[in-house]
């Protein structure tokens, strides 16, 4: 999940990666996340992406994702090995 926190300490949840194996949007979130000058995210993730893809965790390759400020996430790119 890609959270923030305010500066009291207050956690707000961004958006949930799906949990389950393959996720089109992504799944496992890897290093951080850098953002924009108008307030967008951009990361990336360890699976999820095209399942036709198989890493050798045996699971799909990951995505390249941008988190609009509104929430709405967008893989930018699935990588395919």
């Amino acid at each position: 999940m890609v959270y923030k926190l305010d500066g009291s300490g207050n956690e707000t949840v961004l958006y949930s990666f799906c949990s389950q194996s393959n996720c089109s949007d992504g799944e496992e979130p890897t290093a951080g996340v850098i953002r924009d000058p108008v307030g967008n995210l951009y990361g990336t993730t360890y699976k999820g992406g095209d399942a036709s893809c198989v890493s050798t965790a045996g699971s799909s390759c990951g995505v390249v994702y941008k988190l609009y400020s509104s929430g709405e996430e967008t893989v930018l790119r699935t990588f395919t090995g």
